[in-house]
Formats: C-alpha cells, sequence, structure tokens
C-alpha cells in the first residue's frame, strides 16, 4: 500500500487545472451546440465513403471491384481519426514509411495537410504498422471534406498505385 502524505504527491496525482478547465469547456460547447456531432458524422461519412472506392469490398462475392484495393481502414466506421494503411506495402517498413511520405507530400502540394502516424521505433514489443493519419472537424465545410477526400484518394493512387509503388 502506498501512502500519500505531502501535499506535492497529492498535487501530482490529480488532474492538472488546465486539462480540468478545457474538459469542462468542452463539455460546455458539446451541450450547447449538439449540432456539431451530426455535422462531424456526415463529414465522416462522406469522407469515407470517397476513399471506399480503393478499399476492398466488405461484402462477399465483389472481387472485381477489390482489384484497384490499395488501402485499408480498420478505424470505427464513426471515428473523425482515420488511419489508412496499404493492402500491400513494400518490404520493408522503411520503406513504407517513405512511400506514405510520398502521399504526405502530394496531399501538401495540393493545399490538404495529412500526416503519417509516428512511431517510436524499437520500443514496443509488437511494431505497429506505418500509417497515414487523418483527423476530421465539423469545423470544415462540406466541400473542404470532400476535396480532401479526393486530393487523398488521388495521392495514394498516383504514389501507391500498382504501377508506381517503388518508382
Amino acid at each position: 500500500m502506498q501512502r500519500i502524505n505531502s501535499s506535492a504527491s497529492v498535487f501530482s496525482a490529480s488532474l492538472p487545472a488546465l486539462l480540468a478547465t478545457t474538459s469542462s469547456h468542452a463539455v460546455s460547447i458539446f451541450a450547447s451546440q449538439p449540432q456539431l456531432f451530426s455535422t462531424l458524422r456526415a463529414h465522416i461519412t462522406l469522407f469515407r465513403s470517397i476513399l471506399s472506392k480503393i478499399e476492398p469490398s466488405p461484402l462477399p462475392g465483389t472481387q472485381a471491384q477489390d482489384k484497384d484495393a490499395i488501402i485499408s481502414i480498420p478505424s470505427h466506421p464513426s471515428s473523425a481519426l482515420i488511419h489508412i494503411f496499404l493492402l500491400n506495402p513494400p518490404g520493408t517498413m522503411n520503406e513504407e514509411e517513405k512511400l506514405l511520405q510520398r502521399v504526405v507530400d502530394e496531399c501538401i502540394e495540393n493545399g490538404i495537410l495529412v500526416t503519417r502516424a509516428r512511431r517510436l521505433r524499437g520500443q514496443e514489443a509488437f511494431e505497429p504498422e506505418p500509417s497515414l493519419k487523418v483527423c476530421l472537424s465539423s469545423a470544415l465545410g462540406r466541400k473542404d471534406v470532400e476535396k480532401a477526400g479526393q486530393v487523398v484518394k488521388a495521392a495514394l493512387i498516383k504514389v501507391c498505385g500498382s504501377k508506381n509503388i517503388f518508382g
């Protein structure tokens, strides 16, 4: 059993004041503007529908469309944080990270900011696969989300398409 007697120990075990204040304010915003959630859900659905054209079909017996599949999105369908994985990555994680960085660079050139999920290699028992990370917001307009989806899709096809994957 641990005894915490000093005020420094008690304070260090509590939620920092800045996080508590920020969380409280966020809850107030959500309570006063419930439409933020429906807008965010619509943005997630739109973005994922654009990328679904380069994902494998979830329906059995539809392999004909899967020939164009180059990505996998294991994130929950209602999550605003979307991780995009390559279906047929290069041989090494280093090569895959370079390939994903080319996708990021292509998106930035077209005015869309996405990033690679950064991890400390060698610090985990099981190394997670490299992925792109996209975070959607209800603050964006529908046209912005549509443009973002189209740019990310085009960048993935340009950089990771079957003929370009090792180029």
